[in-house]
């Protein structure tokens, strides 16, 4: 496709750049077609706005970096010196955080009267020196503090259980969970009230592998005084207690501090709430005239909370507000979140996992979100791994939502990382950051600039638009011995040879950040989160990362010229609309629906598939159909609806048709989703996109059939790391073209 050469602004090096509109010898971009407005972030009025920016850019857009204070063994001497350190290189700005003590001299206590002085000194230093200053909200990971207490730790949902035979009559005590092996180094009993306290008992006849769901039995009135008397019917039989149970939990990295960092329960609102206004409040009478001048964000880094054996995160009271939110009693259902009781497993799995991710964003996501608003200043969280929320409205519903996984090689990270910009763009997030290089190589020391360089481009291909670097730690020495330096560390500090040089790697990371923050994003294609799948299939995650399976369709789309986004039902039921065989969501267009191995969906969704097929849309099912609805409430009925609209939108062949509006849907047996392990800590070597053939080939020719890519190489061949972005600032086309 012809284009017009417009504005060329060129960022350092040869493998990545921000460019206007253009065309490179072979490669195509469209930018005219379907005419998408921006969004509503700023865009500069003019060229020279634009020029005047990125020859003068601002602290927000250059890399800040995660700053370890090991123990906190700083002085005001060392803080300046480091500070400048960081100026003198180009970057923007810093986020403390506390990790286990490593001297052992010089340490000062968390939150100390000494180790705020020494925070105000750095907030004042880095004022002097135009750097941002970023505040771990809690020592270590996870929110936590020695402060919490007992009952506001964290806790889970044990379910344990005893076989009996009937007929008998059953007088006797119930198994407990006394203690167990979790994520604390020794065997933890929590001194709270309410340790091991059983909130249901429910006995159900044993049916194969799993339990008869017709003969579940809620006994939680018969079990008095720690002892159950119950008739039991004819059968094999399993009575089971639910029980409450605190995991010990400290948060990661102060296992030698002198006082245990308890984690808190982060199902519970008035825990947090509780939380907020300790730590925060600490903090904002040390320096809170700064929070929102120097001190910019307040941070939440990747979930690390971790549940004990066979149980789900739970919380005090969880009982009666399930049945406030969803409108009937859970308890005689417990057990199908550890057994099948057939054709209701689905439902009462599904509904347990959308009611605890409701119940993540009200009580931590807002909680904390609204503390650090009425405060001036924003909250900043890692939306992944091991909490309940749903990835694209956690991100959707945090001030600034950050994601990690560095990877160097051309590999379109879906979960957590596309899952959390698609957020950002969906619900109006201008910036995404990223906690960059971790792993880059699992060899300490390793990373070069050069490595450096194009996992930078890797995230900002995927939409990040502000870098924390995985990091700088504060050491009394001026040069650390490897035993006393961080198991994740990079050295992106001044013990590094190349340090020097380092400046040329800000300049152009801050420049490319600028132009990304340019605009709206433009992208051709939604990819449907297939949570509601999971959510019906598994209820107990245990400590797995939390990570759904889009298999190789993120690259393969990428690699044929079309970007998208991971949108979920929120979205589609609330923030969308379809006109004119577009999905808008605020001011972004899209022209493709493409389902990844879908079989369970709200009706609610599934009608909006048939809104947007009705006014021209496309599409696309891969692997398997929608054939179920979610949830226990009306579910038959919901199932037949569901069924219905399968039928009308793929047709009754289920091999896609013509709608009467003009949309066209599809459905992809061939194209199986083969998710392979996660592992944040994997660096493939590179290896060429595979070839097109089967479903894969099929799925790219209806996309071209219906729309050209908007990044295509010579002869539409697939590529193998050559790679873009596209930002769309009022007529202004921003692409950023990397090559892996």
């Amino acid at each position: 496709m012809k284009t017009t050469r417009r504005d060329f602004l060129r960022g350092m090096g040869k493998a990545g750049a921000c460019i206007g509109l253009s065309q490179a010898a072979g490669v195509s971009l469209r930018a005219e077609e379907l005419g998408r407005a921006a969004s509503g972030a700023a865009a500069p009025q003019s060229l020279t706005d634009l020029k005047a920016g990125w020859l003068d850019l601002a602290r927000t857009y250059r890399p800040h970096t995660r700053w370890w204070w090991p123990g906190s063994a700083v002085t005001r001497e060392g803080i300046t010196w480091q500070l400048q350190q960081m100026r003198e290189q180009g970057m923007g700005g810093v986020e403390i955080m506390v990790p286990w003590k490593m001297y052992a001299e010089g340490n000062i206590p968390y939150l100390s009267a000494e180790w705020l002085q020494m925070v105000r000194h750095v907030i004042s230093t880095a004022g002097e020196l135009d750097l941002d200053v970023a505040m771990t909200f809690s020592p270590g990971w996870s929110f936590g503090g020695f402060w919490v207490p007992p009952t506001e730790r964290s806790k889970v949902l044990t379910g344990r259980w005893v076989k009996v035979k009937g007929p008998k009559a059953f007088d006797g005590e119930l198994p407990y969970t006394v203690a167990a092996s979790g994520p604390s180094p020794k065997t933890f009993v929590s001194d709270a009230p309410d340790e091991n306290s059983v909130v249901a008992v429910v006995a159900g006849k044993v049916a194969g592998d799993g339990l008869d769901g017709k003969t579940l039995t809620n006994l939680t009135a018969e079990f008095q005084g720690g002892r159950l008397k119950w008739q039991v019917p004819e059968g094999d039989w399993l009575i089971m207690p639910f029980q409450l149970k605190y995991t010990g939990q400290v948060c990661q990295t102060t296992a030698n501090f002198e006082q245990p960092q308890w984690v808190l329960d982060h199902l519970s609102k008035t825990a947090v709430k509780n939380y907020c206004n300790y730590l925060g409040e600490t903090f904002y009478q040390a320096f809170g005239e700064e929070f929102g001048r120097t001190v910019d964000t307040m941070f939440c880094d990747s979930f690390e909370i971790m549940s004990l054996p066979d149980s789900l995160l739970w919380s005090n009271d969880l009982l009666e507000r399930f049945a406030t939110y969803k409108g009937y009693d859970l308890t005689p259902y417990l057990p199908a979140l550890w057994w099948e009781i057939g054709e209701l497993t689905p439902k009462i799995r599904y509904d347990v996992g959308e009611f605890l991710s409701w119940l993540g964003l009200d009580t931590l996501f807002r909680t904390f979100g609204d503390w650090c608003a009425d405060h001036n200043t924003q909250a900043r969280i890692q939306p992944h791994y091991r909490f309940t929320e749903e990835i694209v409205e956690g991100a959707g519903n945090t001030a600034r939502p950050e994601m990690e996984v560095s990877t160097m090689r051309f590999a379109v990270v879906g979960d957590p990382r596309k899952a959390i910009t698609s957020g950002a763009h969906l619900y109006g997030r201008e910036i995404v950051s990223a906690e960059a290089y971790t792993f880059t190589h699992r060899e300490r020391y390793l990373t070069t600039l050069e490595d450096m360089k194009l996992v930078t481009d890797s995230f900002l291909r995927d939409g990040v638009t502000q870098f924390y670097n995985h990091g700088y730690i504060y050491s009394p020495e001026m040069h650390v011995a490897p035993s006393r330096d961080m198991p994740w560390a990079n050295r992106i500090s001044h013990w590094n040879t190349w340090w020097k040089y380092y400046h040329h790697l800000t300049e152009y990371i801050s420049r490319c950040c600028y132009l990304l923050r340019q605009g709206s994003f433009v992208a051709d294609v939604l990819v449907y989160s297939p949570q509601a799948t999971v959510w019906s299939k598994q209820a107990l995650f245990g400590n797995s990362r939390r990570n759904l399976p889009y298999g190789d369709l993120p690259k393969t789309l990428v690699a044929n010229g079309y970007d998208f986004d991971i949108v979920n039902d929120d979205v589609l039921q609330h923030r969308a609309r379809a006109e004119g065989g577009l999905i808008k969501v605020r001011a972004l267009s899209y022209r493709f629906l493409i389902l990844p191995k879908t079989t369970a969906m709200p009706v609610a969704t599934m009608e909006f598939l048939r809104r947007f097929a009705m006014v021209g849309g496309i599409v696309i099912a891969l692997d398997e159909l929608p054939d179920s609805s979610v949830g226990l409430t009306n579910f038959q009925h919901n199932d037949r609806r569901v069924k219905e609209l399968a039928q009308e939108i793929f047709g009754a062949d289920r091999k896609g048709r013509t709608l009467p509006g003009g949309g066209r849907t599809y459905f992809l047996q061939d194209y199986k989703i083969v998710e392979p392990p996660f592992d944040p800590m994997a660096q493939p070597p590179f290896a060429p996109t595979p070839p097109l053939e089967g479903g894969r080939a099929e799925l790219i020719e209806i996309l071209h059939r219906h729309l050209s890519p908007d990044f295509a190489l010579e002869g539409n061949r697939q590529s193998d790391g050559l790679t873009f972005i596209h930002r769309r600032a009022e007529e202004r086309e921003i692409y950023f073209v990397n090559n892996h």
